[in-house]
This record gives structure tokens, C-alpha cells and sequence, in this order.
């Protein structure tokens, strides 16, 4: 459920806020962000990934990764993220943050390329540009698309 759960339920959230006539609003489902417009008076809503400031609105942000969610069995680290090649969690350290126009696909998308690893993961991104991504990895170079 956390591969797309927490980002489509935080667009139904903000979907429920726009009936309601609020369009100005950010849902947050435990990491994963939904925007909606922005805050009267400014361009987008400010977050912070790594060292980067970021201001969006009408988008979604999700960062999959282990730096919570994790198992160390005989001084190897597993992530809770699971390889379904291998049946087993992922022991490359990487952390993967997509903005995408919506919830659903940017939490989908992250566990994907965390999957996919850095390079196949980035030659993915690059396949649809309303996906940007910035990707850290303890095998891989870090890497971003604006």
C-alpha cells in the first residue's frame, strides 16, 4: 500500500478541500505531499529536499528511501522497499524525492525508481517530463532533473 496509497489518498484529501471551495492548501500523508494553489500572496508553497528550497503549487512530492523504514541483519541494511526480482528489500541506500502533477504518481514513481536504481530509474524520469527527479544513492551518483 505505501507504493501509491499515501499519494492518492493525499490528492483525494486536496480533491476534498476543493469541493469545499478551498484551493489554497498542502496535504501532507505521513511524508508524501499533495499542493494545491498557493498561499495568497506567494508563488508556491516552500519545502525543503536535501539543501533545496523548493516553492510548488498544483504538484506532488514524494521521497521513497530507508533512512526510517529498514531491518540490519548481520551488519547488512534491508529497506522496507522490496525488489520483486529478488523477493527481497533493497540494500543500495538509495533515496529517491519525484515531483509530479499528482499524489498517485509521485509516490508510484518513487518506489519504482528506487526498484530501478539510479541510471534506469533516471532514463525513466527523462521519458516524462512532468516528472522531475532528484535521486542519492550509496551505489550511484546523485543525480537530478530540474
Amino acid at each position: 500500500m505505501g507504493g501509491i496509497a499515501k499519494g492518492y489518498a493525499a490528492d483525494e484529501a486536496l480533491a476534498a478541500l476543493n469541493r469545499l471551495g478551498i484551493s489554497a492548501a498542502l496535504v501532507a500523508a505521513s511524508g508524501d505531499l499533495a499542493f494545491g494553489d498557493p498561499p495568497p500572496g506567494q508563488r508556491g508553497w516552500k519545502i525543503r529536499v536535501d539543501s533545496c528550497v523548493l516553492e510548488l503549487s498544483n504538484a506532488a512530492v514524494s521521497t521513497s528511501g530507508d533512512a526510517e523504514q529498514r531491518l540490519e541483519v548481520n551488519g547488512k541494511r534491508y529497506s522496507h522497499i522490496i525488489n520483486p526480482v529478488t523477493r527481497m528489500g533493497l540494500t543500495s541506500g538509495i533515496t529517491v524525492t519525484i515531483i509530479a502533477p499528482h499524489g498517485i504518481i509521485a509516490d508510484g514513481v518513487a518506489t519504482a525508481v528506487s526498484v530501478l536504481g539510479a541510471d534506469r530509474g533516471m532514463q525513466f524520469v527523462e521519458k516524462h517530463p512532468d516528472i522531475t527527479a532528484r535521486i542519492n544513492g550509496a551505489s550511484d551518483r546523485p543525480r537530478a532533473r530540474p
